[in-house]
């Protein structure tokens, strides 16, 4: 049997990182669907989401995980994140080390429709 195609696999994060540890947990899954930085896993940040690409992230729960274990990974890899215009708020402090790219919530809705897989945190 051949194998089975590779699934395109969307992760939308949508909790504040300074609130809860979801966005946290979600970012760690991320890395373990990704593993290797194919290219398989499109993230999108919606609204304080996008606080995980700032100078915040540090202050945030699980934080010097995320500063120093998960985040570091993907700016290894280049991958670029997608964010909300509503998360643009935010990314007045974006750090230049992650590429990323502002999507309306159109562009949002094709990315899910196109998707195989969608994991929402």
């Amino acid at each position: 049997m051949p194998p089975a195609p590779e699934a395109n696999i969307v992760m939308l994060i949508t909790g504040d990182p300074l609130k809860n540890h979801r966005p946290a947990e979600a970012v760690r899954i991320a890395l373990g669907l990704d593993s290797g930085g194919k290219g398989r896993m499109t993230i999108i940040l919606r609204g304080p989401a996008a606080r995980l690409l700032t100078d915040e992230v540090e202050e945030a729960v699980d934080g010097e995980e995320l500063a120093d274990r998960y985040l570091p990974v993907f700016k290894e890899w280049g991958t670029t994140f997608l964010v909300d215009e509503t998360g643009a708020g935010h990314l007045s402090r974006v750090s230049t080390d992650f590429p990323h790219r502002m999507l309306t919530e159109t562009q949002i809705a094709a990315e899910l429709a196109a998707a195989d897989r969608v994991l929402i945190f």
